[in-house]
């Protein structure tokens, strides 16, 4: 199996992750606060192996801060595209 191939598939492996807990990972964005009954206890036990997740100090279950960059890009893209397409229907 070459290198490029096992990238692809950890790569697919960790999209696959998070659209398993991407409504929880989505409240937890927009709320700053997850909790462990958000994920069954497998899925946390993953999301926490793969650093999507982790824990403060005190305990506290949080979102990576890469994760939340990324989203919070993504998010801004969107929003983004949304104001050229009501652009371009105002000028029309």
């Amino acid at each position: 199996m070459s290198e490029s191939h096992q990238l692809i598939q950890a790569g697919v492996k960790r999209l696959h992750l998070l659209g398993r807990h991407g409504e929880a990972l989505m409240r937890g964005y927009a709320g700053g606060r997850l909790s462990d009954e958000d994920f069954s206890p497998r899925g946390l036990e993953q999301l926490l192996a793969a650093r999507v997740l982790w824990r403060s100090d005190n305990g506290d279950l949080r979102i990576s801060h890469r994760l939340r960059e990324f989203l919070a890009e993504m998010l801004q893209d969107e929003q983004r595209r949304e104001n050229l397409d009501i652009q371009v229907e105002v000028n029309n």
